[in-house]
Protein backbone atom coordinates (compact mmCIF):
# COMPACT_ATOMS: atom_id res chain seq x y z
CA UNK A 1 0.00 0.00 0.00
CA UNK A 2 1.42 3.34 -1.08
CA UNK A 3 -0.30 6.56 0.03
CA UNK A 4 -0.81 9.14 -2.71
CA UNK A 5 -2.49 11.96 -0.78
CA UNK A 6 -4.62 12.74 2.21
CA UNK A 7 -7.01 15.61 2.79
CA UNK A 8 -8.30 16.51 6.25
CA UNK A 9 -11.01 19.02 7.12
CA UNK A 10 -12.17 19.85 10.67
CA UNK A 11 -10.11 16.89 11.82
CA UNK A 12 -8.16 17.18 15.08
CA UNK A 13 -6.02 20.33 15.00
CA UNK A 14 -6.69 20.76 11.26
CA UNK A 15 -9.67 23.12 11.25
CA UNK A 16 -9.01 24.28 7.70
CA UNK A 17 -8.57 22.03 4.68
CA UNK A 18 -5.13 20.43 4.95
CA UNK A 19 -3.70 18.46 2.04
CA UNK A 20 -0.62 16.22 2.23
CA UNK A 21 0.85 15.04 -1.08
CA UNK A 22 2.94 11.87 -0.73
CA UNK A 23 3.76 11.52 -4.44
CA UNK A 24 7.25 12.98 -4.08
CA UNK A 25 8.25 10.27 -1.62
CA UNK A 26 9.63 7.66 -4.00
CA UNK A 27 11.44 5.45 -1.49
CA UNK A 28 8.35 4.59 0.59
CA UNK A 29 9.90 5.43 3.97
CA UNK A 30 9.52 8.92 5.37
CA UNK A 31 9.74 10.87 8.59
CA UNK A 32 7.21 13.40 9.78
CA UNK A 33 8.92 15.77 12.17
CA UNK A 34 8.06 18.98 13.97
CA UNK A 35 7.45 20.60 17.32
CA UNK A 36 5.32 18.94 19.98
CA UNK A 37 1.63 19.57 19.44
CA UNK A 38 1.80 20.48 15.74
CA UNK A 39 -0.35 17.57 14.50
CA UNK A 40 2.21 15.01 13.35
CA UNK A 41 0.48 12.01 14.92
CA UNK A 42 -2.88 13.28 13.65
CA UNK A 43 -1.69 12.66 10.07
CA UNK A 44 -1.25 8.98 10.95
CA UNK A 45 -4.52 9.02 12.88
CA UNK A 46 -6.19 10.39 9.75
CA UNK A 47 -4.68 7.64 7.57
CA UNK A 48 -5.72 4.97 10.08
CA UNK A 49 -9.17 6.46 10.43
CA UNK A 50 -9.65 6.60 6.66
CA UNK A 51 -8.61 2.98 6.25
CA UNK A 52 -10.08 1.38 9.36
CA UNK A 53 -12.41 3.87 11.04
CA UNK A 54 -10.15 4.12 14.09
CA UNK A 55 -7.02 5.96 15.19
CA UNK A 56 -3.39 4.88 14.96
CA UNK A 57 -2.96 4.27 18.68
CA UNK A 58 -4.59 4.01 22.06
CA UNK A 59 -4.27 7.66 23.04
CA UNK A 60 -7.16 9.08 21.00
CA UNK A 61 -10.76 7.90 20.62
CA UNK A 62 -12.24 7.94 17.10
CA UNK A 63 -15.34 9.71 18.45
CA UNK A 64 -13.24 12.73 19.46
CA UNK A 65 -11.62 13.48 16.10
CA UNK A 66 -13.71 16.47 15.07
CA UNK A 67 -11.87 19.76 15.43
CA UNK A 68 -13.18 22.09 18.14
CA UNK A 69 -11.85 25.03 16.12
CA UNK A 70 -14.52 25.05 13.40
CA UNK A 71 -18.13 24.23 12.60
CA UNK A 72 -17.20 22.53 9.31
CA UNK A 73 -18.18 18.93 8.63
CA UNK A 74 -15.17 16.76 9.52
CA UNK A 75 -13.73 14.26 7.06
CA UNK A 76 -10.61 12.50 5.88
CA UNK A 77 -10.07 11.65 2.21
CA UNK A 78 -7.20 9.24 1.51
CA UNK A 79 -6.01 8.16 -1.93
CA UNK A 80 -3.62 5.21 -2.16
CA UNK A 81 -2.33 2.61 -4.61
CA UNK A 82 -2.06 -1.09 -4.03
CA UNK A 83 -1.07 -3.78 -6.52
CA UNK A 84 -1.61 -1.53 -9.52
CA UNK A 85 -5.04 -0.29 -8.47
CA UNK A 86 -5.97 3.13 -7.14
CA UNK A 87 -8.24 3.47 -4.13
CA UNK A 88 -9.88 6.46 -2.53
CA UNK A 89 -11.61 6.33 0.82
CA UNK A 90 -13.45 9.21 2.43
CA UNK A 91 -14.73 8.91 6.00
CA UNK A 92 -16.46 11.20 8.43
CA UNK A 93 -16.22 10.46 12.14
CA UNK A 94 -19.17 10.40 14.53
CA UNK A 95 -19.70 13.94 15.79
CA UNK A 96 -22.36 16.33 17.04
CA UNK A 97 -23.57 19.33 15.12
CA UNK A 98 -25.50 22.32 16.36
CA UNK A 99 -29.01 22.67 14.95
CA UNK A 100 -30.82 25.93 14.13
CA UNK A 101 -32.42 25.85 17.57
CA UNK A 102 -29.00 25.66 19.24
CA UNK A 103 -29.26 22.07 20.42
CA UNK A 104 -26.76 19.39 19.46
CA UNK A 105 -27.66 16.40 17.34
CA UNK A 106 -25.45 13.37 16.71
CA UNK A 107 -24.22 12.66 13.18
CA UNK A 108 -23.36 9.07 12.31
CA UNK A 109 -20.06 8.18 10.65
CA UNK A 110 -20.04 7.76 6.88
CA UNK A 111 -17.69 6.23 4.34
CA UNK A 112 -17.21 6.06 0.57
CA UNK A 113 -14.69 3.56 -0.82
CA UNK A 114 -13.73 3.83 -4.48
CA UNK A 115 -11.63 1.43 -6.54
CA UNK A 116 -10.27 2.88 -9.77
CA UNK A 117 -12.94 5.60 -9.63
CA UNK A 118 -15.93 3.31 -9.02
CA UNK A 119 -17.83 3.43 -5.72
CA UNK A 120 -17.55 -0.08 -4.24
CA UNK A 121 -18.77 0.42 -0.68
CA UNK A 122 -20.62 2.93 1.49
CA UNK A 123 -21.08 0.99 4.75
CA UNK A 124 -18.44 1.60 7.45
CA UNK A 125 -17.98 -2.00 8.63
CA UNK A 126 -17.95 -3.37 5.08
CA UNK A 127 -15.42 -0.73 3.99
CA UNK A 128 -13.13 -1.62 6.89
CA UNK A 129 -13.36 -5.31 6.01
CA UNK A 130 -12.68 -4.59 2.32
CA UNK A 131 -9.65 -2.44 3.17
CA UNK A 132 -8.27 -5.18 5.45
CA UNK A 133 -8.71 -7.77 2.73
CA UNK A 134 -7.28 -5.50 0.02
CA UNK A 135 -4.09 -4.44 1.77
CA UNK A 136 -3.75 -7.68 3.71
CA UNK A 137 -3.56 -6.36 7.25
CA UNK A 138 -5.81 -5.62 10.17
CA UNK A 139 -5.90 -2.37 12.11
CA UNK A 140 -3.65 -3.87 14.80
CA UNK A 141 -1.11 -4.95 12.17
CA UNK A 142 -1.32 -1.52 10.52
CA UNK A 143 -0.64 0.13 13.88
CA UNK A 144 2.45 -2.02 14.38
CA UNK A 145 4.09 -1.34 11.04
CA UNK A 146 2.84 2.04 9.76
CA UNK A 147 4.40 4.22 12.42
CA UNK A 148 6.46 4.23 15.55
CA UNK A 149 4.84 6.78 17.84
CA UNK A 150 6.81 8.72 20.40
CA UNK A 151 7.09 6.77 23.63
CA UNK A 152 6.12 3.45 22.00
CA UNK A 153 9.57 2.20 21.02
CA UNK A 154 9.57 -0.22 23.97
CA UNK A 155 6.50 -1.97 22.48
CA UNK A 156 8.51 -2.60 19.30
CA UNK A 157 11.38 -4.07 21.30
CA UNK A 158 9.07 -6.28 23.39
CA UNK A 159 6.83 -7.55 20.58
CA UNK A 160 6.81 -11.15 19.40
Amino acid sequence: MRPISIEMVAFGPYAERTFVDFRGLEKGLFLITGDTGTGKTMIFDAMSFALYGDTSGDRRDSDSLRSDLTDEKPYVDLTFEHKGRRYRIKRTPRYSRVTRTGSETPVSPTVELYEDGDLVCSKPKDATRMVSETIGMTLDQWRQISMLAQGEFVKLLDTD
